[in-house]
């Protein structure tokens, strides 16, 4: 079973509108939504609350939902590569006016 069949399952279990739902994890209904509709998954603050919610084991909602760890580590490695190209742009940058003009430069 998938992260989604469960969060709307227990979500169902324990008689609560998406809108309930999302009010006690205080995030927008429309995740909800998306995560039960596979469109996206749940981040890690988000997972720990919905498995203190639902009395859930958050290994067990990791490993059935393993998509997760994978969106996790993808996300990580976006803001490292985010990191690196603003770091390249700055120097490409600082290079670029040192060459224009480099009696000027410092």
């Amino acid at each position: 079973m998938d992260i989604s069949s469960i969060l709307k399952k227990k979500r169902s279990d324990h008689k609560l509108t998406q809108e309930q739902l999302a009010e006690k994890i205080f995030v927008p209904t429309k995740t909800i939504s998306n995560w039960e509709n596979n469109k996206t998954t749940p981040d890690i603050d988000s997972l720990i609350i919905l498995a203190q919610l639902f009395d859930l084991s958050l290994d067990n909602l990791l490993l059935k939902g393993s998509n997760i760890v994978e969106n996790i580590k993808k996300q990580a490695d976006i803001r490292s590569t985010k990191m690196y190209l603003n770091f390249a742009t700055i120097t490409d940058l600082a290079c670029l006016i040192y060459i224009s003009n480099p009696t000027n430069f410092w």
